[in-house]
């Protein structure tokens, strides 16, 4: 059995680049096109899933829990994120997650089990002495002025004055 004789080949001008379309924000175009949404929560939503498709480069069906994990800690870590901003991000990517699978996008949600950050509980304003004995002034005065409506009522009726009159 023989070698057969190389063929060389010569290629004319490099081919021209092909226009692409980044599928992922289409992806992203369409599902905010389904929502009714405000201006300013679309623009919140659309800011949020460019910082997830500036991070990772991965097409929408690649994503996995792992990677979305990782998106989480870097916005903890590295962009320095508050915990309410983290849980926002964190909510639009589930959101949109959630579209993608009930539109047949992808199979699974990788964003299913993600927990967002337990924000710490607010700190209480205590009311200070004298507004707490205003309050229960003003609760004891409507009291009074209660009682005396009553018996302004009583005794007007008891004079034969009509209830609608008084």
């Amino acid at each position: 059995m023989s070698i057969p004789e190389p063929i060389l080949v010569v290629y004319g001008e490099p081919p021209k680049a092909i226009a692409t379309t980044d599928l992922r924000q289409a992806r992203v175009d369409e599902f905010l096109a389904s929502r009714s949404l405000q201006p300013k929560s679309r623009k919140a939503y659309q800011a949020d899933l460019r910082t997830f498709m500036d991070w990772c480069d991965l097409a929408w069906v690649d994503v996995s829990r792992r990677k979305v994990t990782q998106f989480k800690t870097f916005l903890l870590r590295e962009r320095e994120l508050a915990l309410s901003s983290v849980n926002r991000v964190l909510r639009t990517l589930k959101s949109f997650y959630r579209w993608m699978l009930l539109s047949e996008y992808v199979v699974a949600d990788p964003t299913i089990g993600i927990q967002q950050e337990r924000l710490p509980d607010p700190v209480a304003k205590d009311l200070e002495d004298e507004e707490v004995l205003r309050i229960y002034e003003a609760i004891s005065l409507s009291k009074m002025m209660l009682r005396i409506g009553r018996c302004f009522r009583c005794c007007c009726m008891g004079c034969g004055r009509r209830r609608f009159v008084v």
